[in-house]
Formats: structure tokens, sequence, C-alpha cells
């Protein structure tokens, strides 16, 4: 069983990359498509936080460069029973996942052991607000609001190794051997980042740059209220890395609102078109039922958390589609347990263990009905070796396997690369899975549905 070592500087970026993760995941959790746009479930918008022109408060020391942007109120969190209620669940999780963890096992204990660690209270940050950079470096950078004198967060950066003290525009820079830097710009706030993303905040505070605004500020405006809340600008579509249904999304916004003893947890997504729109919602729904049917026979801890699943709702109005979940603290906590959990888990294996890597490649797929073909062309991106890729799936007539090398005849699947199904109807089923015979995990990198399917 392999050991991990988590320092504290490796702790802190866990932490950024838990409140970005679900930013990231929302532009390219999915690769499958279809052309199942008959969607009549339809949905009033929910209720935005009430766009005014003005930009909120909180994003005042964003960069214009951020694409996506977040806000956390943690002290709400913190202080309530969904915080509590999540943070028991992810550690319970984690531990079902991990035998060797031997880790905190209740909230109050995972505080404490946050505290006796880095010697930091995590009751003392108030908020956070995280950023992400241009499409260019797509780099995090995070703005803390805390109660932490300086020479308490010197001391936790030195206990992980040297640091330099620096002065940039006034403002004294922490950095580290490996371009990390904490910039102190005052009265208890922190920025967190690359040496050029804390920079930017800086700039941005000093009035040298302006803040963020336009579309992504737009979009965050138009998320629900509340101590969960964030916006994010897709790419351009020719620049978007997934092939299937997300391709079409433009905006993604969302976020948690509270209503007395309920809380609201909502994910909303622009697409293109009401076409567009209508695939995304077929897409989701069968994501989702998926991801249930491969959770079936959970027990113990996560049994709770994975129930959340069927309250889930995925509603469509127009070119907005939205997940929407309504619960207690206690069971929106659960929920948001299982996300902490999945992206914690996933961010605690970077670098530790040699976990398979797939290509990035666009596929398109051609439906013709009356020749009864389906044509899949490699449109862009990594070259495959064509022994490694299959047209798995159902043709309708049947099921099919074929490598694109042994049965087509193409060796290495490159841009213009493109193969035909033959036999095909209205119920076909098809996915282009990557299946390397030295690696134990396959990847579907994209798939299409026939309109009867």
């Amino acid at each position: 069983m392999m050991t991990r070592s988590y320092t504290r500087r490796r702790a802190l970026r866990i932490g950024s990359a838990g409140i970005v993760g679900c930013l990231a995941g929302c532009t390219g959790l999915l690769n499958g498509d279809d052309n199942d746009s008959e969607n009549d479930d339809t949905t009033p918008s929910t209720e935005d936080g009430g766009n005014n022109g003005e930009r909120p408060p909180e994003l005042g020391v964003v960069p214009g460069s951020a694409t996506a942007v977040a806000h956390v109120d943690a002290a709400a969190l913190l202080d309530g029973p969904v915080g509590e209620s999540a943070i028991e669940g992810a550690l319970s999780s984690v531990a079902t996942q991990q035998p060797s963890y031997d880790g905190p096992e209740s909230y109050d204990a995972a505080l404490d052991t946050i505290e006796t660690e880095f010697g930091l209270d995590p009751q003392g940050i108030s908020s956070v607000t995280a950023f992400v950079g241009d499409q260019s470096s797509e780099e995090i950078g995070i703005v803390a609001e805390t109660d932490y004198d300086e020479p308490d967060v010197l001391d936790v950066l030195q206990a992980d190794g040297s640091v330099s003290k620096e002065t940039y525009g006034g403002v004294t820079i922490y950095t580290d051997p490996g371009d990390s830097a904490v910039g102190v710009l005052g009265d208890g706030q922190y920025a967190a980042g690359p040496v050029g993303v804390v920079e930017s905040v800086i700039d941005v505070t000093n009035g040298e740059k302006d803040a963020a605004g336009g579309d992504v500020v737009t979009t965050y405006e138009d998320a629900p209220s509340g101590p969960i809340r964030f916006g994010a600008v897709v790419p351009d579509e020719g620049d978007r890395q997934s092939a299937g249904a997300l391709a079409a999304v433009e905006t993604v916004r969302g976020g948690m609102s509270a209503d007395g003893d309920q809380r609201r947890l909502v994910v909303e997504m622009e697409a293109t078109d009401t076409d567009a729109a209508g695939r995304l919602t077929t897409t989701l729904e069968r994501g989702l039922s998926e991801l249930q049917s491969r959770m079936e026979g959970e027990s113990g801890p996560l049994a709770d958390a994975l129930a959340q699943l069927d309250a889930v709702d995925v509603q469509r109005d127009g070119a907005t589609v939205s997940m929407v979940h309504s619960a207690s603290a206690e069971e929106a906590g659960n929920l948001m347990a299982v996300a902490v959990a999945v992206v914690g888990t996933f961010v605690l294996d970077l670098g530790e263990s040699q976990a398979a890597t797939y290509p990035r490649a666009s596929f398109a797929f051609d439906y013709d009905a009356g020749a009864e073909t389906v044509t899949i062309t490699h449109q862009s991106g990594d070259a495959i070796d064509g022994s490694n890729l299959y047209v798995r799936g159902t043709t309708g007539n049947g099921t099919i396997n074929a490598q694109w090398a042994g049965d087509y005849g193409v060796s290495e699947v490159m841009a213009g690369s493109r193969v035909t199904v033959q036999n095909v109807t209205d119920s076909f089923e098809l996915r282009v899975v990557r299946d390397p015979a030295d690696q134990e995990q396959s990847a579907v990198l994209a798939a299409m549905s026939g309109p009867e399917a």
C-alpha cells in the first residue's frame, strides 16, 4: 500500500483545488452525446441574485482576465449544519474508499486536527473567493478574508520549507521555490496562487488593472445568492475539450441558497440553442442514472449521501438546463459530501500514483438514415493508435465491438481519419472507446445515440 505524505503546502493546494473543482468539472465532465432533443421538462428560471449593474463586492479583487469565479461564505458553512454534514460525509467517504485512512472521523475532530497541524483555527476564515484565469493560462487564484495575523501565516508557510519575502506594489509577498505565493493584502485578507496571479490581484487592489467584468460577472450575478455562488464562461466552441453535449454550453452558474430550514443546490447551464439544451438534458439525466446504477449496493456512510442523487431534478427552460436539489440542510450536506469526496480523492491521488492518462480528441458523428450508416470522423486533437481504439455499443441490429485498426484498417487515428459503421437503424447507440491492452481502465472519448434510441 502506497504511503502518502501530506505537507502544509500540499494541503493548501488540495483546498484550492476543491474550491474550483466544480468549475472545472462543469466544463468537461461529460463526453457523451446524443440526438434526442425532445424533452418537454420545463421550469421557470431560478431566482437570481439581483443583477443591479454593479459588480458584487467580493469580485472587486478578481482580475479582469478571469473566466470563472466562485465565492464561499466559509463562516456560514462552518457554523451551520450543511458544513458539518458535508465534512463528516466526506470524511466517511474517504475512509470507505481508502482503508488505510487514519485521519479524523468527525466534524469537530477535523477542525481540531487542522488547527493542531497548521496552528490556525479554520473557523478564522470568513470567506474565500476563487477564480480561474484566462483560457491560455487557466491558473487558479484565491483571496481569503480571515482573522489571521501575518506572523501566524508566515509560521505556517515557513514550517513547510523556505520562503522568500518580496514586495510588489507596496504589498508583501511570500514565495516558495515552486513559484507559489501568498500576498498580504492587509486586514486579514490574503491572496494565494502562482506569483503572477497574486501580482494581478495586487494590481487590481491598487487600481492598476481592471477587476473582473463582462460576461463572467453577469453570469455570477445571475446565480442564486447564498453561501456558495459561482459563475463561469465556457471557452469558445473551437477551444472546448468536450466532444459531447457539453460542447454546446456557453455559461455555467449556480450555488446554494437558503430558505428557512431548506437548502437549494442549483447548477444552470446556458446552451447555444434549444436543440442543444434538449441534448444536454438527456445526457445529464442518463449520466445521473448511470452513476446511480454504478453505486447500487453501496452501504455504510455513503448510503445516505448517494440516496440524494434520486432527488436531483434535471429541468429545461428554453436554452437553459438546470440541475436542482432541494432538501434539508443535513441532506444538502450529504450531497455536497459526494462531490467533496470525489474531488478530494482525485486531488489526493495526483502525483502519488501512475494513473492512466487519456488523449484529448474530438469526434464527429454523421448518421445517414437512408444509407443506414454512421460515419465517425476524428476532427481534431491527439493522434491515437488504431489498435487501442474501438467502436462499441449497438447498431440497432446487434452489438458491435470493432477495432479501428483491425476491423477498419486505420492504424493511426488522426484529424481526418474516419470509419463507417454499416447496417445501422434509428435505435443505434455507438461509443468511441480507447481501450489499451496494457491498462486496466478504458475511456469513452465520444458517443452518439440514434433518434429512436
